[in-house]
């Protein structure tokens, strides 16, 4: 028996001075294991996120850099002197040379950074173009702060160039994580990490603020018997219930545990994409094509403006009964 189901997928969006800092799925949008394992995966390689060109290269593969007579012309039409003028430009395959990173996209026909694609941390900030949709401005591609040479200038290519180059020097030389650590160290470490996100995950859902007024953010480093702020007091509460995690957390560096407001920052950006992925799948693969988008907002005491949106929609589900 086969009846229509509505769904709602609630999110929250809280701005303040530098944008979205936080999207608050409901508990059934993504799971705490996916939300780990997401984390998991950014922590090993952090890398960017997906893009839809499928014949760009993936990990550890050679930049996609076809030779090609034409790409994917473009032509712009303007009048000079009374007489209308069509210009045509065109992807160069000499600009491989001079730009190592750049690879094209036959299906996208457009133009990709293979280091940003893997490599860039996005919450640093700086332009999407070449990792998501990809760049097919080929009129302004070599304006000076503009097109591939601002792309090659910008703050955020540059450390993923840098993240890039290492990457290869590791392979070359065999001296990447997974031949240095052990088997079982990379699973208590996946752990390890697991456990945070899934504590950033309970607080980002229930909108508890992170950080208490101290400017701590390590048990050593506060300022009484207990550590500052909800993470830090949750994450030591799941400490004494989790025996696993207590002993593991005995062997961990004391400049790589991964419980600075930086890495909490950028653990909740990855929650937001994989949110935002598993909404736009779910909304696209429905069975009945429509869906309402409603939103309302409100300042806070501190006049942050938080914005609610509602996505309903109409999917189809098998449901079956016994006799």
């Amino acid at each position: 028996m086969t009846q229509p189901v509505k769904k709602t997928v609630q999110c929250r969006l809280n701005f303040a001075r530098g944008g979205p800092l936080f999207v608050a799925p409901s508990m059934s949008s993504a799971s705490e294991t996916e939300v780990g394992l997401a984390v998991v995966n950014a922590a090993e390689a952090v890398t960017s996120e997906q893009d839809d060109a499928v014949d760009v290269s993936t990990m550890d593969e050679e930049p996609c850099q076809p030779k090609l007579g034409v790409y994917a012309p473009v032509s712009k039409s303007k009048t000079e002197k009374g007489k209308l003028v069509t210009k045509r430009r065109d992807f160069q395959p000499t600009w491989f040379e001079r730009f190592p990173w750049l690879e094209f996209s036959l299906e996208k026909k457009a133009a990709f950074c293979y280091c940003c694609r893997h490599f860039a941390v996005l919450s640093q900030g700086g332009d999407t173009t070449f990792i998501k949709n990809g760049f097919s401005d080929w009129f302004h591609a070599l304006e000076n702060k503009r097109g591939l040479r601002g792309h090659d200038d910008s703050l955020v290519h540059k450390n993923a160039y840098a993240m890039w180059q290492e990457r290869k020097e590791r392979l070359d030389k065999n001296e990447t994580i997974t031949t240095l650590v052990c088997d079982k160290q990379l699973e208590r470490n996946r752990y390890y990490v697991k456990s945070i996100a899934e504590v950033v995950q309970f607080l980002a859902i229930n909108c508890l603020s992170f950080r208490g007024d101290e400017c701590a953010y390590d048990f050593d480093a506060a300022c009484d018997e207990h550590p500052s702020g909800l993470f830090l007091r949750l994450f030591d509460y799941t400490l004494s219930k989790d025996t696993k995690l207590y002993e593991i957390m005995k062997h961990i560096p004391r400049n790589a545990h991964y419980r600075s407001p930086a890495i909490q920052n950028e653990v909740i950006h990855i929650m937001k994409d994989v949110v935002i992925e598993e909404t736009i799948c779910d909304i696209t693969s429905a069975d009945i094509p429509y869906y309402t988008i409603k939103s309302d907002g409100t300042r806070d005491r501190s006049n942050t403006e938080n914005v609610s949106v509602a996505v309903r929609y109409t999917s189809r589900m098998e449901r079956f009964t016994k006799n």
